[in-house]
């Protein structure tokens, strides 16, 4: 049944608004890697805690307990939701704190979340609307992973996700790959911040686009293929020839 927070953790000091939340909450078990820089706390509560308080809630336990060890903390929720909970009204519900958690992890995923479309098909059955674009089958099948973790593992519910792919209008196409790659820039950006590890936009950039330039140029062959048939390699120009 695990052990009440402040049982586990006497000694930590929190803000009201997060101590009113850790009243609902039982320690599960602890772990803990074999070099010690990596700590993970499970934790249950009886309701739905918004994830700003696990990031606050993580932050207070690195800062007050090992501020002098280079000690990792995750906070890994459960919630027990009580039946008035479906699939759909809680997506609105939740959706506001899978936003700021995507925000904090891949900005990629957060764009394809916020411009997605959600129906669902019944009660226990999602279909997720994205653009048919390298960005979206990559980053799409990770976006669905990520649902099926909140909504099965830490919400306990039955629900099944599938994708439907929906055709890119070709003038927006090289926007949404700019936005994407300005969004994942500063999400490197963010995270150097808050290692102390300082990092220039340019060395971001190139960090960011090592791993997804090499399939925007296969998408863009490839779409100068379908567009100009006559095209066996390299490039067409816009403009008069010379």
């Amino acid at each position: 049944m695990g052990k009440e927070f402040a049982e586990v953790f006497p000694e930590l000091t929190v803000p009201k608004e997060l101590a009113k939340w850790l009243k609902l909450v039982r320690v599960e078990r602890i772990t803990c890697n074999t070099k010690k820089t990596r700590l993970r706390i499970y934790i249950t509560c009886e309701t739905w805690m918004h994830k700003k308080y696990i990031y606050r809630l993580e932050e207070e336990i690195r800062r007050q307990l090992f501020a002098q060890v280079p000690m990792e903390i995750r906070v890994v929720e459960r919630f027990l939701l009580s039946c008035q909970y479906t699939p759909e009204n809680f997506l609105e519900t939740y959706r506001s704190s899978m936003e700021l958690e995507l925000r904090r992890t891949n900005m990629l995923e957060y764009s394809l979340f916020a411009s997605a479309g959600f129906s669902f098909t019944s009660k226990d059955e999602l279909r997720l609307s994205l653009p048919d674009t390298v960005i979206g089958r990559q980053k799409g099948e990770l976006l669905i992973g990520y649902l099926e973790k909140v909504f099965c593992e830490r919400c306990g519910m039955d629900l099944k996700i599938t994708s439907l792919y929906q055709p890119a209008a070709p003038s927006g196409y090289r926007q949404e790959t700019e936005q994407m790659i300005d969004a994942e820039v500063q999400q490197i950006q963010k995270q150097a911040k808050r290692q102390e590890a300082p990092i220039s936009k340019e060395e971001a950039s190139k960090e960011t686009t090592k791993s997804t330039l090499a399939d925007f140029r296969k998408a863009a062959r490839e779409r100068q293929r379908e567009e100009n048939p006559d095209l066996l390699y390299g490039k067409y120009f816009e403009g008069e020839a010379i």
